[in-house]
């Protein structure tokens, strides 16, 4: 499984430095349904990981102006952030449940600092 997550990780890595859309979009949705299909990871990963991949493409592709451009850029380096503490979480513990608790806290803290 090892030279499979390799070659996953490599592809997704080369759809997105692609200027075409069809690939940079597409040719992710490819690479997670194939990951999928030969049991790399699960849908419980994949769901939420073609959500990302629509995410940034509407961020990309919908023209606004330049400020709220900034903000979008924002909110999406915030959630990658977060999202990748979530599946460190989840890493190093091995359970699902610490990664709910970590995004748990992290919105409690949130909700304690910014309101």
């Amino acid at each position: 499984m090892l030279p499979f997550g390799i070659l996953y990780s490599l592809t997704l890595i080369l759809c997105g430095l692609s200027p075409d859309a069809r690939l940079l979009y597409g040719g992710a949705v490819v690479v997670l349904l194939a990951a999928v299909a030969v049991g790399h990871v699960g849908w419980l990963f994949v769901v939420p990981a073609l959500g990302y991949v629509a995410l940034t493409a509407w961020m990309v592709e919908w023209r606004v102006a330049p400020w709220l451009s900034w903000c979008r850029r924002a909110l999406w380096l915030v959630a990658s952030l977060a999202g990748g503490l979530y599946g460190l979480a989840d890493l190093w513990s091995g359970r699902l449940l610490w990664a709910v608790l970590v995004h748990w806290g992290l919105n409690l803290a949130h909700l304690a600092l910014f309101t």
